[in-house]
């Protein structure tokens, strides 16, 4: 629709039935209204004609106002849906495999003292109970997931796999929660595929995470299944515990600290392929947006000087 040049006060009418039909001609009708009612040589009548038509632009502006619907999350479930949908979808399927199909959340109510209003606390996540339960749920998983995106089941092959090995040598607490932050990468829209997760392998930094937070210190962190018992010391596993063989790499764990530098800062590159010795990249600093980088060199290793503590280990 073309620009009035300019607007008459017997146009009001007129200027009120084209905004009905057409809505976004109020930022061009509405300007001209307000100048024409600023006119010095203005009668009290006409005056009128002009309140009137603005008035009734304000009112199409307050309908159109309320029928805009809010798209922002209401509630905490709205939230978690939209903002980390594969794992919620995780966290659905073993509630309804370790609470039955029928459970409720429990809809405890808080106050927000800031606001004055009520607030339901995020859910917790239900813990998985056995090593059969853990895979039944990612075989439920990994069907709904793929039947949602339209991908092949072929795709979370390798992801099955290594979850199977997981919860095989440390148990279906750590898998849950090993599970948990690959699932949250993916959400976090860092990696488009689950391929291309395991290709970057953000599934070894996750590992080396999860390694320093579950060490099963004093009879916390780590917690193995009931029906689960380390392997046996044997070739390629001097030490027993987790199960190692001559493909494994021998060299020992990175027990990774804190970072001390700021986002897009130097990395060390001390973590290398052991076979190939090449350095492995950081797939978060070479990620985009650029994310902080989370495996820092310790302090006290003596594999590493002082120069390099709070550096990140990956290759920049």
């Amino acid at each position: 629709m073309s620009t009035p040049v300019n607007l008459v006060f017997k146009d009001m009418p007129t200027m009120v039935i084209i905004c009905t039909r057409f809505i976004d001609q109020i930022a061009v009708f509405k300007p001209l209204a307000m100048a024409l009612m600023g006119t010095a040589s203005i009668t009290n009548a006409q005056l009128g004609i002009c309140k009137y038509g603005l008035d009734e632009l304000g009112k199409l502006e307050d309908r159109q106002l309320k029928q805009t619907s809010d798209t922002r999350a209401q509630t905490t479930a709205e939230f978690t849906n939209t903002q980390t949908p594969r794992v919620s979808i995780f966290q659905t399927i073993t509630k309804s495999v370790e609470k039955g199909n029928h459970s409720l959340p429990a809809g405890q109510e808080m106050l927000d003292l800031a606001t004055g209003r009520k607030m339901v606390p995020f859910e917790k996540a239900i813990k998985i109970t056995s090593s059969g339960n853990m895979m039944y749920i990612l075989y439920l998983y990994v069907t709904t997931i793929s039947g949602l995106l339209k991908e092949a089941f072929k795709v979370y092959d390798h992801f099955m796999r290594d979850v199977n090995l997981v919860v095989t040598s440390r148990g279906h607490f750590y898998a849950q929660d090993y599970v948990t932050r690959i699932l949250e990468s993916l959400d976090m829209k860092i990696y488009s595929n689950m391929p291309q997760l395991y290709s970057m392998g953000e599934h070894n930094r996750i590992a080396s995470i999860l390694a320093g937070t579950h060490n099963n210190v004093g009879g916390q962190g780590l917690q193995y299944d009931t029906d689960y018992r380390p392997p046996a010391p044997g070739a390629g596993n001097p030490g027993g515990g987790n199960p190692g063989g001559p493909g494994n790499d021998p060299r020992k764990r990175i027990h990774f600290g804190p970072i001390k530098q700021p986002v897009g800062g130097a990395g060390a590159g001390v973590i290398t392929d052991w076979k190939t010795k090449k350095p492995q990249k950081c797939n978060r600093f070479h990620a985009t947006p650029q994310l902080a980088c989370t495996a820092g060199i310790p302090e006290n290793d003596p594999r590493f000087t002082p120069a390099q503590v709070g550096l990140c280990a990956y290759q920049h």
